[in-house]
């Protein structure tokens, strides 16, 4: 009888174990799909949060000169300076100075049109590599170098201006601008860089 005791109770435990076990798989399966998908969210990179250069589950970014872009939590862009710039009507409210943004084929922006001028971009994957913006008597081209970090390094600014005269119709400068990151926050956003002296800050908030 001993023995049959015996025998029931170690069939017993060695049940209780896997089971343990197994609870124990599906635990850590469950906890590493909630971990991936937190990494996902929080490496995340649509065309929206890459045209201002930043990733993640972002719901606000403010630069602290005054433009705030509002994101949805599937990181497009849901309003621009407290409307949607998608459907805005540039010219019919002058005053506001609106901009409309307008996408590619991709879903990409690739033109805003503004009261003052007009910025067409061009991308390459998820990062823009040039823009090309129209200012008074003549045209502004910016292409952007990124680093191994995908920050930009420097921007190469070529300006050309047309002039009216016969023997030099239009006067060309070229600058180059070393992008310096000051601060990141949590999430590996910047939040502070310097270009040609001038300072730029940025507070982003994000989805829980």
């Amino acid at each position: 009888m001993s023995c049959i005791v015996a025998i029931f109770m170690t069939t017993q435990f060695s049940a209780c174990v896997k089971a343990q076990n197994h609870k124990s798989a599906e635990s850590k399966t469950a906890s590493n799909v909630e971990t991936k998908k937190q990494d996902d969210n929080t490496n995340r990179v649509t065309y929206d949060l890459a045209f201002v250069e930043a990733h993640g589950p972002v719901h606000t970014i403010q630069y602290l000169d005054g433009d705030i872009y509002v994101f949805d939590k599937s990181g497009n862009i849901v309003t621009f300076n407290g409307y949607d710039p998608f459907t805005a009507d540039v010219y019919g409210q002058p005053e506001k100075l609106l901009n409309k943004f307008n996408r590619d084929s991709e879903g990409r922006i690739c033109k805003v049109v503004g009261a003052m001028f007009d910025t067409d971009y061009t991308w390459e994957g998820k990062r823009i590599v040039k823009y090309v913006r129209g200012i008074e008597s003549g045209l502004r081209t910016r292409e952007y170098h990124y680093g191994a970090k995908g920050l930009i390094e420097y921007a190469t600014n070529t300006t050309e201006y047309e002039t009216y005269e016969d023997d030099d119709p239009t006067e060309v400068t070229r600058v180059k601008e070393v992008y310096e990151y000051k601060k990141f926050d949590n999430y590996g956003n910047w939040t502070e860089r310097t270009v040609k002296g001038v300072t730029t800050h940025r507070e982003i908030t994000y989805y829980k």
